[in-house]
């Protein structure tokens, strides 16, 4: 899974993820605005990516790079 993926990178102590948005989760990279007043944060079983992509470069200097693909 995308999150073993992420853990595996920190324990090889990368520097950079390298995240493809579109062949990504999409409930592991965002949840939107409905969802979050629908279950409680405490209720919630996935974190959402978008919410540990600033903790990640804040506690272990890890950036990340999302590519984000669009037409039309």
């Amino acid at each position: 899974s995308q999150a073993t993926n992420v853990m595996e990178a920190l324990e090889a102590q990368s520097k950079v993820m390298l995240i493809d948005e579109d062949t990504s989760a999409t409930n592991f990279m965002i949840r939107d605005g409905r969802m979050q007043k629908l279950i409680a944060p405490e209720k919630e079983p996935i974190t959402p990516f978008s919410n540990k992509v600033k903790p990640l470069y804040d506690d272990y200097n890890v950036s990340t790079i999302l590519i984000v693909g669009g037409s039309g």
